[in-house]
């Protein structure tokens, strides 16, 4: 093994067990309420600064310039990421340090939703130069997953919206996540497809299981704020939490692959 190979194969160790270190955290703040609701809001900016700056090292290792699309894509994954990372640690600024509850829809949820424009124009940029080879079959599947998916989601969030008393703006923003969620996941997965046989493949696995832990949890999430069981610590913050470590490693073994072609260059120069 590599000396390469062995510093990536840490990084997975550590991935993991940081995960494992996050779940241990919220069992245990499931019996001290304090603690809880320290780590429930002081740690998602953490997790969200650690994908941020992996995307970020990731588009500057594989930076070419404006005229090259992968360029493009890596700078969309970057801004996106950016904007969820902003979301985080505005929502932290309420209970931190204006001490009172973080408000439903607040100014972050601007943010969040803000960052799929830029992680779905990435994704979509990829898929892009293989379109040729994007039948009409194929085209309506994915349109009819879309349509499935979006059917769930209301299916799922459009009854306790309706059963229980909720301003417009909340409903609205609880309904915007997953369903933007719903347009994001298949077209990830389809340029995941595009790439099983190229050397993004690993890269966007992670990519791909990142976008799947988030919508999960977006759902999770609006479903128990619109039934009003949602709290500060709910375990579903897990999936919030290992979808960001997803988007580390993702862009972690992309900034790998940047290092190794640019190595690879000024050795033939």
């Amino acid at each position: 093994m590599t000396r390469q190979e062995e510093h990536g194969s840490k990084v997975w160790y550590w991935v993991l067990a940081t995960a494992i270190l996050i779940l241990v955290l919220y069992m245990y703040g499931q019996m001290n309420t304090a603690f809880l609701y320290m780590l429930s809001n002081a740690l998602p900016p953490l997790t969200g600064l650690l994908a941020f700056s992996m995307a970020g090292l990731a588009s500057r290792r594989s930076w070419i310039g404006w005229a090259d699309v992968s360029s493009k894509v890596w700078l969309g994954y970057a801004s996106g990421m950016f904007l969820w990372f902003l979301g985080e640690t505005i929502s932290v600024a309420y209970p931190l340090l204006l001490h009172i509850p973080t408000p439903f829809p607040s100014v972050g949820d601007v943010f969040w939703l803000a960052g799929y424009i830029p992680l779905l124009s990435a994704i979509l940029l990829q898929v892009w130069p293989f379109r040729e080879a994007f039948s009409r079959g194929k085209f309506a599947a994915v349109l009819v997953f879309v349509i499935f998916l979006m059917i769930l989601v209301l299916a799922v969030l459009v009854p306790p919206s309706i059963a229980e008393e909720h301003e417009t703006a909340a409903v609205l923003v609880s309904l915007a996540y997953p369903l933007l969620d719903a347009v994001l996941l298949p077209v990830a997965i389809l340029s995941f497809v595009f790439f099983m046989k190229g050397s993004l493949w690993r890269p966007m696995l992670f990519v791909v299981a990142g976008i799947i832990l988030n919508t999960s949890a977006d759902v999770l999430y609006s479903w128990t704020v619109l039934l009003g069981i949602y709290y500060d610590g709910h375990p579903l913050e897990l999936l919030f939490h290992w979808s960001y470590l997803a988007f580390a490693l993702g862009f972690y073994l992309q900034l790998k692959q940047a290092r190794s072609m640019i190595d690879l260059r000024s050795r033939s120069a």
